[in-house]
């Protein structure tokens, strides 16, 4: 029991390790695309060619939360009508599902356009199957990767 006291740990800790002290970890990260896909990104504003850092979210997130309601909305809905336009670009399933929602957001996605984008059911899901995925996820933001229900409280349900 004594000499495993002694012993470094797991987790790098041991009778002769520092408290306090810096932890370094080496190995090779992986570097993720400068650019992303989507080019209309434009939450939160950055330099260009830069990448956003925390203190740019919290920047943004307290100068945002004080704008007044027509302007968060107005805000809101052009970042929505960038997803729509990519999902319906992008996704075989919203092809067509968002082909009004797109011709009707043409100048700009209203509130009343947003609010008939039919929700997706879980028949749907089921159903859509591979048409649901992406055909190109945007860069940087990380890999696709499947999920899946037990099905215990419906049908299973797999999604990407």
């Amino acid at each position: 029991m004594a000499k495993r006291s002694k012993a470094k740990r797991t987790n790098g800790s041991g009778a002769d390790s520092r408290r306090g002290a810096p932890a370094t970890v080496s190995g090779r990260i992986r570097r993720r695309p400068a650019a992303p896909v989507v080019a209309s990104h434009f939450w939160p504003p950055v330099k260009p060619g830069q990448r956003p850092t925390v203190f740019d979210l919290a920047a943004y997130f307290a100068e945002t939360e004080r704008w007044p309601a027509e302007r968060l909305v107005a805000a809101q809905l052009r970042q929505a009508r960038e997803l729509i336009h990519y999902a319906q670009k992008m996704t075989p399933f919203y092809k067509d599902r968002l082909a009004d929602t797109v011709a009707a957001s043409a100048d700009g996605l209203t509130a009343e356009a947003f609010a008939e984008v039919p929700l997706l059911t879980r028949e749907e899901v089921q159903a859509a199957k591979e048409s649901l995925f992406s055909k190109q996820l945007p860069r940087g933001h990380g890999s696709a990767f499947d999920l899946h229900t037990s099905g215990s409280s419906g049908q299973p349900l797999r999604v990407r």
